[in-house]
């Protein structure tokens, strides 16, 4: 633990206040949230199964140029229509440009619902 900041009662992960006080003194706020919708056009149905991975791309431009421009990136809100015959089976992750990786749905092997 030598070097490390340690709390007795909480373990490792001790605030340092003086430090956070030093980083807000020069603090830049991102700029006020904008929303940018991208809808993209209905995939062709394909076929899932659980011997394979099945992939879809697709990229979108964050509006640039326009007023609703992101420049800066906090979450993203992903909606999906999917059928499958056992929902519990089905799993999605989703990968940013930077290989940033997102898992939206996990396999529940106990889930055999179709519903």
């Amino acid at each position: 633990a030598r070097g490390l900041l340690v709390n007795s009662h909480f373990g490792f992960g001790l605030m340092d206040a003086s430090a956070f006080v030093t980083v807000a003194k020069t603090w830049k706020n991102v700029p006020a949230q904008h929303a940018c919708t991208t809808i993209f056009p209905t995939f062709s149905k394909r076929e899932i199964n659980d011997k394979s991975v099945t992939v879809i791309k697709f990229q979108t431009d964050g509006c640039m140029g326009q007023k609703n421009e992101i420049n800066f990136l906090e979450h993203i809100q992903l909606v999906l229509d999917a059928y499958y015959p056992i929902r519990g089976h089905l799993s999605i992750l989703i990968i940013s440009p930077e290989g940033t990786k997102t898992q939206l749905l996990s396999v529940r092997r106990r889930d055999k619902s179709s519903a």
